[in-house]
């Protein structure tokens, strides 16, 4: 339908994913809806286990959707390289598939093409559904005329191929297939005759996992032929009813989120030693810094028993604390050079007054008296 480029957004330096349809199809009856439609389920979604929508523009006459960019691999590009894979890697991915299901559907979303090609692992180990591109909205009106088939057929469900309205539990069937062909290798039905493989679909049941030469435990087997039922009542009711029955046989160190895996060039090693869960790792953490506070705590206390055993003093002997003395060298005395102090001019001293005859005083006295 379109095509998918590699780019980078300038503005926030950050890789994306440009889709765009191809312009002789983008004119084709009901393309462009469905190419929209796509854009508004996916500017619903906000989950780590779908591919974000970034914009969705419109450039001349062309529409462009900017995306969420998954630096990894395709699912179907590593079973087709490895083969089956390991059962924990299997369920793993399957629950991580069906964590985002889950957050689709409580939004009304139905996927409607789960599938391998669709599924996307991140070098860091995410998974990440992607190309809702036939995705419809519960109770929405109908995008495809009756009698129309779109979708993948191998992984669709009985009623969606008899043109029947789907639920969840459509997707449900899409992720049991999905869960066979990774623990096989192999689709559950298979025929080079497209009428031959519709058939299969609508009247066999699904073969089981130990007719394929698979030992699984009969839990992961029940599961597989319950998502695969012909019937939906036989169905989970959902995807969350669906990761419960799976979460028993999660490894032990798997959650939510899928760790990095450990980077190799091997294509024999497994995919469960390179696809981790990213929170497994903090119990871990917690549990050797919780070891590594207890042992200090222990060395701090021998450290101050240690100290205290050795300032004991011996019996009779008077303990008193250490005086401190301080011992300063002499500091030689500094020799200062004074300035001469300054010269005082003096004013000459006044000659003084001849003493006075005090007879002759009293005669002066006398006469101006009278």
């Amino acid at each position: 339908m379109g095509a998918v480029y590699h780019a980078v957004d300038e503005m926030v330096d950050r890789d994306v994913a440009i889709k765009s349809l191809l312009p002789e199809i983008a004119h084709q009856p009901g393309t462009l809806e469905r190419f929209r439609t796509e854009a508004v389920a996916l500017a619903k979604l906000n989950h780590t286990n779908v591919a974000t929508l970034y914009s969705f523009l419109l450039e001349g006459d062309q529409y462009f959707m900017v995306i969420e960019y998954v630096n990894g691999r395709s699912l179907e590009d590593i079973i087709r390289q490895r083969g089956r894979l390991p059962l924990d890697t299997a369920v793993s991915i399957a629950v991580h598939v069906l964590d985002g299901l889950k957050h689709a559907h409580a939004m009304g979303i139905l996927h409607r093409d789960i599938k391998p090609a669709n599924i996307l692992i991140s070098e860091a180990g995410e998974v990440k559904v992607t190309d809702f591109g036939i995705a419809r909205f519960v109770n929405s009106d109908r995008m495809t005329r009756a009698g129309r088939i779109v979708g993948t057929i191998e992984y669709m469900a009985p009623e969606r191929i008899l043109g029947h309205e789907a639920d969840a539990r459509s997707d449900i069937y899409s992720v049991g297939a999905l869960l066979f062909e990774m623990l096989t290798g192999r689709i559950p039905f298979q025929s080079e005759n497209e009428f031959e493989l519709l058939k299969k679909q609508l009247d066999m049941p699904p073969p089981s996992l130990a007719a394929c030469g698979i030992t699984v435990p009969e839990g992961i087997e029940r599961i597989v032929q319950t998502a695969l039922a012909k019937q939906t009542q036989q169905r989970f009711e959902s995807a969350a009813a669906m990761r419960a029955q799976l979460k028993p046989y999660l490894p032990e160190e798997a959650t939510d989120l899928v760790a990095r895996p450990a980077r190799t060039t091997s294509k024999d090693m497994p995919l469960a030693d390179t696809v981790r869960t990213r929170a497994s790792r903090l119990p871990s953490s917690r549990n050797h810094l919780y070891i590594a506070l207890g042992t200090l705590c222990v060395l701090i206390l021998l450290a101050g028993l240690g100290l205290a055993l050795r300032g004991r003093p011996e019996p009779g002997a008077l303990s008193l604390p250490p005086r401190q003395v301080i011992i300063q060298e002499p500091v030689p005395p500094r020799t200062v050079e004074l300035p001469p102090p300054p010269r005082v001019e003096t004013a000459p001293a006044k000659p003084a007054d001849p003493p006075v005859d005090e007879a002759r005083r009293r005669k002066a006295m006398d006469a101006l008296n009278q």
